[in-house]
């Protein structure tokens, strides 16, 4: 009977093969939970300055007037007269977009550059606010994630 045995650099020899394929594998799984990670954050962002961005257009759209910046430059403040009276002041506050006071944007997200400009072309009548944000956030595997976000709003035409 002619029986032939694994030698021990065969057994290496796989063992090193073996070492490769594992390898790769954790390699690739890591990548891929690195990637689902930082599109569930880019996701996250979105949904966020959606919000935000809905929220200044909502309370534009109440607007019968605004104050903050003066015509033509920029600020972080802007206060809307509403109609029927009252209004409503939106604002950068340690990294929060606030309305009246109260944050709008949740907490492991940073807004930065809030920038309103106010413009009002006297011989059309019409009055424009742009409003623009940065916004930024860690993944849980500590890779910062920024986006910035801008809107246009256009307010009802003053009566003469």
């Amino acid at each position: 009977m002619n029986t032939r045995g694994v030698t021990l650099l065969e057994t290496l020899l796989y063992l090193a093969l073996f070492g490769v394929v594992i390898g790769g594998l954790t390699l690739s799984a890591y990548s891929f939970f690195e990637t689902s990670g930082r599109n569930q954050g880019r996701a996250i962002l979105q949904k966020e300055q959606d919000f935000l961005v809905r929220k200044i257009n909502w309370v534009l759209s109440r607007a019968e007037s605004v104050s903050g910046p003066t015509t033509g430059t920029a600020g972080e403040t802007l206060t809307a007269h509403l109609y029927g009276g009252g209004t409503a002041v939106i604002a950068l506050m340690d990294g929060f977009v606030t309305l009246d006071g109260l944050p709008l944007n949740a907490t492991g997200i940073v807004v930065s550059n809030l920038r309103f400009v106010h413009t009002l072309t006297t011989s059309t009548n019409i009055e424009r606010v742009e409003a623009g944000f940065t916004m930024r956030m860690q993944t849980p595997n500590g890779m910062t994630i920024l986006q910035s976000a801008s809107t246009t709003h256009f307010l009802q035409p003053r009566q003469p």
